[in-house]
């Protein structure tokens, strides 16, 4: 094997080490996404209704997201002081008078609706997963059978 094909295979081999690291690097994340979604949120200061509405006229709310679902709502945030998280189950006729309140306070809020299981968008989160796993092997698979093809033909042209 002349020292242009061993520099050749090494630089194939090289960019195949280097793109399964990217991807793996990429799939470690998605584990990590993974196990955010399934484990769920950290505990957190549980309040009413009432309470909360007395900490946003306080101006005592840093952060607020309102998650609505079709079976319940909640508001999770940030109290100032002492700096806490929280959370607030709330029925769907306080989820405009919390709004207005926020609004007025000046709140940095934001509305979402909840990714629960069995859902079509938890559903869809883990089809984008598996196809990125499928691309994931398809890639690194590939990578790996230029690289053996490229050292089969490197040792027939030194075989002849």
């Amino acid at each position: 094997m002349t020292l242009g094909h061993r520099f050749r295979f090494g630089f194939k081999v090289l960019h195949a080490i280097t793109l399964c690291f990217i991807l793996g690097c990429g799939l470690l994340l998605v584990a990590l996404a993974i196990f955010r979604f399934v484990s769920g949120r950290v505990p957190v200061r549980q309040m009413n209704y009432s309470e909360l509405i007395q900490e946003i006229d306080k101006g005592n709310v840093s952060r607020a997201s309102i998650d609505t679902s079709k079976d319940s709502s909640d508001v999770t945030g940030i109290l100032r002081h002492p700096e806490n998280s929280f959370s607030v189950p709330l029925e769907e006729t306080q989820i405009e008078d919390l709004r207005n309140h926020l609004s007025r306070a000046g709140t940095q809020t934001s509305i979402a609706e909840k990714v629960g299981p069995g859902s079509i968008k938890a559903y869809g989160l883990i089809g984008e997963i598996v196809l990125f796993l499928i691309a994931f092997f398809l890639v690194v698979g590939w990578q790996l059978n230029r690289a053996l093809k490229e050292l089969r033909m490197l040792r027939a042209q030194e075989n002849k």
